[in-house]
């Protein structure tokens, strides 16, 4: 498969704009990996209905 790859040169000018990408790149404010995207709880559900949808009732 090709893959192409593609270097632009990004320009930002607005002030606030500059605040909010340096907000967003400082890794004091990554907080993608301390927060749980589902909790057990929700893990387990899935589980138990992917399980019904693989082993489906003998009656059908």
């Amino acid at each position: 498969m090709a893959t192409n790859t593609f270097e632009r040169k990004i320009c930002i000018q607005s002030p606030n704009a500059v605040r909010r990408l340096s907000h967003a790149m400082n890794p004091k404010n990554n907080k993608a990996n301390s927060v749980s995207l589902y909790t057990n709880e929700e893990r387990i559900r899935s589980e138990e209905l992917l399980k019904q949808l693989l082993f489906p009732s003998k009656r059908s």
